[in-house]
């Protein structure tokens, strides 16, 4: 390998391995059942096929009339799947039906990742959490963040983000918050975590806000001095904070930083990107937005503080 250049890698029955390595081996008939049945993938269809092939295997599930106690049972149970390594990512959305939830299995555990989940969603039906639970698939939006190779480290990026957003919810419905941190305050710290973690400095996050206004349109509005100042980490408004908020958003800063870390050094920084980081936070805001249940309104007055704002 060339000084200073990066050694190509690829994801092989769970595991990163140089991709020098794995086609010298290609040949050899020794192995567990997964990392042969991966050699045999690439010699009939190339790399393409073999990443297709190796992509988690997602679950979703539509969830129909929420309880605000589902956040917590959903939580509980994602954390629980995470630990004992059943998944390997998870996220959500709210959108018809009500909530979509996406479970990604670890290798091996497709079958029984589904079978869980289905025992969940009917537990959660028998609770009165959920009023109905529809399956469906999960079509991932690789293109718009540069592909396979960008998507393993959006799918981590995602987790991260699905899991802060059902603690926030969840301390919501319990009452252990409350209406004293508001959604859009977290966003915005934890947007700022996401961007820093990109190397996202200066003039270039109004780029990105400008980018998130062309996805979700609207018109240029007053501008808030008090929502740029949650931006910009103002100190006597995090001072306001509540000590549970500090918690929440310093565990969440702690998880991201790595992953995205990982993002830039592995995808944006080398010869495979097709997406930058400013484009591809773009579309993260977008998902965080909609796990927030941020509207319409208050979206358009977070865009209309950041994207004309003075650096």
């Amino acid at each position: 390998m060339r000084v200073g250049s990066i050694e190509p890698m690829v994801s092989v029955a769970g595991r990163r391995v140089p991709l020098a390595e794995f086609v010298a081996d290609c040949l050899d008939p020794a192995g567990d059942e997964e990392l042969v049945a991966a050699r045999l993938t690439f010699l009939a269809g190339g790399l393409d096929a073999l990443r297709t092939a190796g992509a988690p295997r997602w679950t979703q599930v539509g969830l129909a009339g929420l309880a605000p106690r589902l956040y917590p049972a959903l939580l509980d149970a994602v954390e629980q799947l995470l630990a004992d390594g059943e998944i390997t990512d998870f996220l959500f959305t709210h959108g018809s039906p009500g909530m979509r939830v996406r479970f990604a299995a670890a290798p091996g555990r497709a079958t029984q990742v589904r079978a869980e989940v289905r025992r969940l969603a009917a537990r959660w039906r028998r609770r009165g959490l959920v009023t109905e639970a529809v399956p469906g698939v999960y079509e991932p939006e690789a293109h718009l963040f540069g592909g396979p190779e960008s998507m393993r480290h959006a799918y981590q990026l995602f987790t991260v983000d699905s899991v802060t957003w059902l603690r926030h919810h969840s301390a919501n419905s319990c009452g252990s918050l409350g209406d004293s941190t508001p959604a859009w305050v977290v966003s915005l710290r934890m947007l700022r975590a996401v961007f820093e973690g990109l190397q996202v400095a200066g003039w270039e996050d109004r780029d990105v806000w400008a980018r998130v206004r062309d996805i979700v349109g609207g018109e240029p509005g007053p501008v808030s001095a008090e929502l740029a100042g949650w931006w910009d980490g103002d100190e006597e408004l995090l001072a306001r904070l509540p000590e549970p908020t500090r918690e929440l958003l310093a565990d969440h800063e702690r998880r991201v930083a790595p992953v995205l870390t990982r993002w830039r050094t592995e995808y944006f920084a080398t010869d495979l990107a097709r997406v930058g980081p400013r484009e591809a936070a773009a579309y993260h805001v977008v998902q965080h937005w909609n796990r927030a249940k941020l509207g319409p309104a208050r979206q358009a007055r977070i865009l209309d503080a950041l994207v004309g704002r003075r650096a």
